[in-house]
């Protein structure tokens, strides 16, 4: 899993998010395949979104969205599987990434996350 990308709906990166308006978030992902070997992978792309909050001066979390894509690997081609969410607040927000196979089984260790501040 390699970066973390965020797009408004028409493709175009973005830095600045506001409440109430769709971001598309991607990320590259590739796979290794042997010269031999012409098998297929099928995958789950996950995405985790969590929300942090202030209470009582200790800093919190909750999972605010979670969110899938799927697809397969047949080649070493890197894949660009892009989830749609809409932030329903303003704040600070942590995006986890996750490759699975469909059988819930990772296919890589946690990917990249990133921070976003939402306006």
């Amino acid at each position: 899993i390699n970066d973390i990308t965020i797009t408004d709906t028409a493709g175009n990166r973005i830095s600045n998010m506001s409440a109430g308006t769709p971001v598309n978030i991607q990320s590259s992902l590739g796979i290794e395949y042997s010269a031999i070997e012409k098998s297929q992978q099928q995958f789950v792309y996950w995405i985790q979104i969590k929300q942090s909050f202030e209470t009582n001066g200790e800093t919190k979390s909750f999972v605010e969205y979670i969110g899938k894509a799927e697809g397969t690997f047949d080649s070493p081609v890197e894949q660009f599987p892009t989830i749609e969410w809409t932030p329903p607040n303003e704040g600070l927000y942590f995006i986890e990434t996750f490759v699975w196979d469909p059988n819930s089984i990772p296919l890589a260790s946690k990917g990249p996350i990133s921070l976003v501040l939402v306006n």
